[in-house]
């Protein structure tokens, strides 16, 4: 069963985003990538040859879920010694 959002992510929302989690880039594209049960997945990418941001926005009634992949990661990224996923912002104020 898939409950992803339907949730489109505009340029301006993207670049509103970007601006609070890396402030001084500038998004190049915004889009929607395949596959996510659950979250919509987007690809942000960025200018001066930055790599990509992944956006994933949850339904609303699934914030808790969004909340405990971020601490999941930061959790085993404090206790292994081999690059993994950096989470640079969890905001669910919609």
């Amino acid at each position: 069963m898939s409950i992803n959002p339907g949730t489109l992510v505009s340029h301006e929302i993207a670049q509103r985003i970007v601006d609070r989690a890396v402030p001084g880039q500038a998004v190049i594209d915004v889009s929607k990538m395949l596959g996510g049960e659950i979250a919509a997945v987007y690809e942000i990418v960025l200018a001066e040859e930055q790599p990509p941001l992944i956006l994933k926005v949850y339904p609303e009634s699934l914030h808790w879920k969004m909340r405990k992949e971020a601490n999941v990661i930061a959790t085993v990224g404090e206790r292994i010694h081999v690059p993994i996923l950096r989470v640079l912002l969890v905001d669910d104020s919609k």
